[in-house]
């Protein structure tokens, strides 16, 4: 159901919001808009990005238990947004998983958190990660952070 509102929807993709379930494949370039929406599929990936200029924004992407455990496939993406805390593994948990796969260990990491005390931000900056973000920054400021570091990122 998902994949054929994608498949008719233009360059812009927003999903309803609440819980949808996928599959969604992105095989073009566009922006999903999440909204806040929770997508998931019960078997197999539940998202799988295909084409380069994907950008996914505010789209939370949930594992079943009883599914295959791989939530997102992708070539490379332009940038991985982590939280700090999340339920399962923390975000610095998750940033050395992607470091020691080599087909993963050069695809830019920020953090996006609300953890601001002194003891955790050292702890992640410590890590190397290309950006961290606030949560309680404005969006369009988040945004524009983002927009600017992926920018710099093409020139350079």
């Amino acid at each position: 159901m998902v994949q054929e509102a994608f498949a008719a929807a233009g360059e812009r993709f927003e999903l309803p919001p609440g819980e949808v379930e996928g599959p969604l494949c992105a095989d073009r370039p566009c922006v999903i808009e999440g909204g806040g929406s929770t997508l998931w599929a019960a078997h197999g990936p539940v998202l799988t990005v295909t084409s380069p200029g994907v950008t996914i924004r505010n789209l939370r992407v949930e594992v079943t238990e009883s599914g295959d455990q791989t939530a997102i496939q992708s070539e490379a993406p332009d940038l991985v947004l982590l939280d700090y805390e999340m339920p399962v593994c923390d975000g610095r948990h998750v940033f050395e998983m992607l470091r020691s796969e080599e087909e993963f260990a050069d695809i830019p990491v920020m953090f996006l958190t609300s953890k601001d005390d002194e003891e955790v931000v050292t702890k992640i900056l410590s890590l190397k990660p290309e950006g961290y973000l606030l949560k309680y920054l404005k969006a369009t400021e988040i945004k524009k952070r983002i927009d600017d570091y992926l920018k710099m990122r093409k020139a350079g």
